[in-house]
């Protein structure tokens, strides 16, 4: 069955599925899915699918799944047992990146075992986002195998990080260009405790460089996740990346109201003497940067995009060149597939 990759809903996740699997009878669930364009006008004949899992006869889950096409409303019902309150629903269309979900949908089960989970039906509307140019991209994860640790000197101390060397600027490594200064900020200055609350903060020396958030950027369900394009303007010269999921956060999730958002940067900015942009670097963190500030050693969990064409503001990638050409074993394996 489908996992999601790990990015900071997975905690949120773990937790959930621990709490809402079942082991007594097959409740039923039922999806009304809503399936759109871009412009919000419905899209008919989507294929459509929902994977729900049960206890199979030799006490194994099994997996099994509703497939239908939406109809002249854009609306397609799937409905099945399933003893799991996370379940996979996705569609796809000709021309068109897929949408999926794999999240908690549901609270716990109504009336006698084997009846039906609430709410009766989960509503869900998806985005079928075009693909309209797709091109090749830097792409990097922090993995088991390319750990990213801060430098030392404290864990407020701001180091500078080079997307395309992939490390620290010297003397911490062997990167030219400090694209990223990252740092640690306390919840509360001065905080002693082995794993205090906090941000991991990224600021950018280059005055016309930044970064803009997308919030619920995974509304709609879109495998490509924010924009086609960078925008032109409204970058912001900070940004912080909560360490902790709040409890504001974590009710929302369980809701299943909660969508995590996206940014995306632009970089080594150069402009004309009339203010014009005639060079720049546009990328995309899919997840923001997740980080714990233990006072042993920071390590920074971070996932990166970078459009591999000087000046081009495209953020599609083709999934199939990544201009990083010595990654490797897990990264391979585990970090492929997402545009």
């Amino acid at each position: 069955m489908h996992r999601m990759k790990p990015q900071l809903v997975v905690p949120i996740l773990a937790t959930l599925a621990a709490l809402c699997t079942t082991s007594c009878g097959n409740p039923e669930q039922k999806i009304r899915l809503r399936v759109t364009d871009e412009a919000g006008k419905p899209l008919p004949n989507v294929d459509c699918m929902a994977c729900f899992t049960l206890n199979g006869p030799d006490g194994k889950w099994l997996d099994t799944s509703d497939n239908r096409k939406s109809g002249a409303d854009g609306v397609a019902e799937l409905k099945g047992e399933t003893l799991r309150c996370e379940t996979l629903v996705r569609a796809s269309a000709p021309g068109c990146y897929k949408s999926e979900i794999y999240r908690y949908l549901m609270d716990l089960s109504k009336g006698k075992p084997g009846d039906h989970w609430e709410p009766w039906p989960v509503e869900l509307t998806f985005v079928m986002k075009r693909i309209i140019r797709p091109h090749p991209m830097y792409f990097f994860k922090s993995t088991d195998d390319h750990i990213i640790i801060m430098p030392p000197g404290g864990i407020e101390t701001e180091h500078g990080y080079d997307l395309l060397e992939r490390d620290w600027v010297a003397p911490d490594g062997k990167g030219k260009i400090a694209d990223f200064r990252i740092s640690g900020q306390y919840q509360t200055p001065g905080d002693t405790a082995q794993s205090p609350k906090g941000w991991v903060v990224i600021r950018f020396s280059n005055v016309d460089d930044g970064m803009i958030e997308y919030a619920g950027a995974d509304s709609g369900g879109s495998v490509l996740r924010g924009p086609h394009e960078a925008p032109e303007t409204g970058f912001k010269s900070e940004m912080k990346f909560p360490t902790w999921i709040d409890d504001a956060t974590m009710k929302l999730a369980r809701a299943g109201k909660w969508a995590a958002p996206m940014f995306v940067f632009r970089i080594r900015t150069v402009k004309d003497k009339d203010g014009k942009i005639i060079s720049a670097r546009y990328g995309k963190l899919p997840a923001g940067i997740t980080g714990f500030l233990d006072q042993r050693r920071q390590i920074l969990d971070i996932a990166y995009y970078l459009n591999g064409t000087n000046n081009d503001r495209g953020m599609e990638w083709d999934m199939k060149t990544n201009l990083f050409k010595d990654l490797g074993g897990k990264f391979n394996e585990f970090n492929w597939g997402k545009p």
